[in-house]
C-alpha cells in the first residue's frame, strides 16, 4: 500500500463545537496546526475514508479544498488536564485518524465572493458526489484572506455508497441538492463532465490505495480485496458522470419539500443519530 507520510499529533489545543464530529484543532510533529476529525466520534472512519476521498478527487478537478492528512493518536498524546469528553473521544481514537490543515477563517462567509464559474463547478462536483450538505445557512466554505477553501464532504452519498452497499432515494437527494447555495436551473456541464473523464483509472487506483488497511478492514470487513471493489464504484461512477445532465434535468421538475416538514424530519433523524451513537 503507498501510504503517504503519517503525522503525529503532539498536542491538543482547542475543540471546534459544530456538527456530531467534534473536530479537534491539534499540533502536529511536523509543527503544523491540523484539524483533526477522530474516528471515534459520529460515524467515525467511514465519514474520514468519505472525506479523504473527497479532497483527493477534489484537488484532480482543481475544486479549493485543503490536502488531506493522516494523523495519527497514541496514548501518550492523551493527556489528563482537558475535557473529560475530549478526554474520551481521544481514547476511543488512538490510531490514524482524518485531518487537513487548521485555516482561520478570516470572517463571515459571502457567497458573491466566489468567482461564478468556480460557484458553478463547486456545485457540479457536489452534485456528482450526490453531497446535499451545502446551503445557505451551512455553507462550508470559509474564506481565509482572499483564498477560498471548500469544506465538509462526509455527506457524500455516491462515495459513501462505493465504501458500502447502500440504498438511497435519488428523487429524495436531487430535492436536497435543489437547496444547494450554488444551484440554478441551468449550468454547463461539459467542462466539468469533461474534467472528472479525464482522472485516470490509475489516479483512482492509486488514491484508494492510499487508504489506510485498518479504514478498510473496519469498513468492509467481509470483503477482499477492499481497494478494488471501491475502485471499481468510483470508477463507474466516474465514466457515468454524464448523468449529471439527467440529474439537472430532473431537478428543475421536483418541488422542494416545505422548511417545516424538513426540520421536523432532520430533528428525527437527529434524534435516532443520538440514540445510535451513544451521543446523549
Amino acid at each position: 500500500m503507498a501510504l503517504p507520510s503519517v503525522i503525529s499529533i503532539v498536542d491538543f489545543h482547542k475543540e471546534i463545537r459544530r456538527g456530531s464530529s467534534l473536530p479537534l484543532v491539534v499540533a502536529g510533529s511536523d509543527g503544523h496546526l491540523y484539524v483533526a476529525k477522530l474516528y471515534g466520534s459520529g460515524e467515525g472512519i467511514l465519514a474520514s475514508a468519505i472525506e479523504y476521498l473527497c479532497l483527493r478527487l477534489g484537488k484532480l478537478l482543481d475544486i479549493p479544498v485543503l490536502e488531506p492528512v493522516f494523523l495519527t493518536l497514541g496514548t501518550g498524546q492523551i493527556t489528563k488536564n482537558i475535557d473529560p469528553e475530549i478526554r474520551e473521544l481521544m481514547e476511543r481514537s488512538v490510531g490514524i485518524n482524518f485531518g487537513t490543515p487548521y485555516v482561520e477563517s478570516s470572517d463571515a462567509f459571502d457567497a458573491r465572493r466566489v468567482d461564478p464559474v468556480l460557484s458553478q463547478t463547486i456545485f457540479l462536483f457536489d452534485l456528482f458526489l450526490l453531497n446535499f450538505d451545502r446551503t445557505h445557512t451551512n455553507p462550508n466554505m470559509i474564506f481565509s484572506g482572499r483564498k477560498l477553501y471548500v469544506l465538509d464532504f462526509s455527506s457524500a452519498i455516491a462515495i459513501r455508497g462505493c465504501l458500502q452497499k447502500m440504498m438511497y432515494d435519488e428523487t429524495s437527494l436531487l430535492c436536497e441538492m435543489k437547496r444547494h447555495l450554488f444551484y440554478e436551473p441551468f449550468i454547463e456541464t461539459d467542462h466539468f463532465i469533461g474534467g472528472v473523464k479525464s482522472i485516470s483509472n490509475r489516479e483512482v487506483e492509486k488514491i484508494v490505495d492510499e487508504l489506510p488497511e485498518a479504514w478498510l478492514s473496519a469498513i468492509q470487513p467481509d470483503q477482499y480485496p477492499r481497494e478494488s471493489k471501491i475502485c471499481e464504484s468510483i470508477i463507474r461512477n466516474k465514466n457515468n458522470v454524464g448523468i449529471i445532465r439527467d440529474q439537472l434535468e430532473r431537478m428543475r421538475n421536483l418541488t422542494m419539500e416545505p422548511d417545516s416538514d424538513r426540520r421536523g424530519r432532520q430533528l428525527a433523524k437527529k434524534e435516532e443519530f443520538v440514540r445510535r451513537y451513544n451521543l446523549a
